[in-house]
């Protein structure tokens, strides 16, 4: 009985390491963002920015939107689209 007990608890441990080790992978890989956004009412570069990259500096995604894009941004409207990436 001791011998089951022991390979049951190397099982279990070493699922909690795998689950951990592919959680940890996922959370690493690249997130895919589409090419445009079309602005919904109260977007913002910044709320665009938080929402396609949340783990990245918000402020310099701001700065990247702002350059690959000819909208100030105060005049964002609704309809408007707003390039996420620079398209080949």
């Amino acid at each position: 009985m001791a011998n089951s007990d022991a390979v049951a608890c190397i099982l279990v441990v070493l699922a909690v390491v795998v689950a951990l080790w592919l959680h940890s992978a996922a959370a690493s890989l690249p997130e895919v963002v589409p090419e445009i956004h079309r602005v919904q009412p109260g977007d913002t570069y910044w709320s665009i920015a938080r929402q396609y990259w949340p783990r990245e500096h918000t402020g310099e995604r701001v700065f990247m939107l702002r350059e690959l894009n000819d909208i100030r941004p105060d005049a964002l409207q609704p309809g408007d689209v707003v390039y996420l990436r620079e398209v080949e």
